[in-house]
């Protein structure tokens, strides 16, 4: 008689699980393209700014702000209304985006706050290699952020973290791979017209998607993320203030 019992590794499936309903393809549809639409308000957004700029009722900072942000949102709408689509429920997604509750844990919290030492050992070794062989590489962020509202700057170590981690680690790493995913990430970053930031970019995005495929726990990128962020955000305003 075969055995019943399931395989060493093999999770049992508890009878709520194996009784629970599987969403319909019309809920799916339903679920997907209410995510969709607010996409589709981000975008709308970044064109309204754009349109009142044009006409001298914002600022180019303002409107490079805002601009920014809208885009910034609409990067884990775009990710989570193709997964409610699959699957059609918001707790599996958040689930395979790696933002369950059991995935975060101190563990886990502790990864992330290495994962940003060793972005931090990188950039001080990067600064001593500049400092030894008179080689400097030039970044455009301080020209680039000069005059940015305050808000602006909370958010990229808030919000932003979230927003990019979840689409292009969550979403992006297991399916088209941590290489792919991190050369996408860095070149969006090429917004900086700085090959130095380019490639900080693509080396963060690629531990980071070693670390979060080794703990499948997305709440270690965004801590890192937002961490680096942070110490961006103090070492800019401690230039320009």
């Amino acid at each position: 008689m075969a055995s019943t019992r399931p395989a060493a590794g093999q999770r049992r499936t508890s009878i709520r699980e194996r009784a629970a309903p599987q969403p319909s393809k019309r809920d799916r549809v339903v679920k997907g393209y209410a995510v969709a639409g607010l996409l589709a308000l981000a975008i709308f957004l970044i064109f309204l700014f754009g349109y009142l700029y044009s006409y001298g009722l914002l600022s180019v900072t303002s409107y490079e702000a805002l601009a920014t942000i809208s885009l910034s949102i609409s990067f884990p709408l775009i990710a989570i209304s193709y997964m409610v689509y699959k699957c059609g429920s918001f707790r599996q997604v958040f689930t395979d985006l790696g933002l369950g509750r059991d995935r975060l844990t101190p563990k886990n919290i502790m990864i992330g706050v290495m994962l940003f030492l060793a972005i931090l050992l990188l950039e001080i070794g990067l600064y001593a290699f500049q400092q030894l062989t008179h080689i400097q590489l030039p970044t455009n962020v301080a020209e680039i952020y000069a005059g940015f509202p305050v808000w602006f700057f909370i958010l990229t170590f808030t919000l932003i973290p979230i927003d990019e981690e979840i689409l292009f680690r969550g979403f992006m790493v297991p399916r088209i791979g941590i290489v792919l995913a991190a050369l996408i990430f860095a070149i969006l970053h090429l917004s900086y017209l700085s090959i130095s930031e380019f490639v900080a970019a693509f080396v963060y995005a690629l531990l980071a998607g070693y670390v979060f495929k080794r703990t499948n726990s997305l709440y270690t990128t965004i801590i890192a993320h937002a961490l680096v962020n942070a110490l961006a955000v103090s070492m800019f305003l401690s230039i320009i203030l």
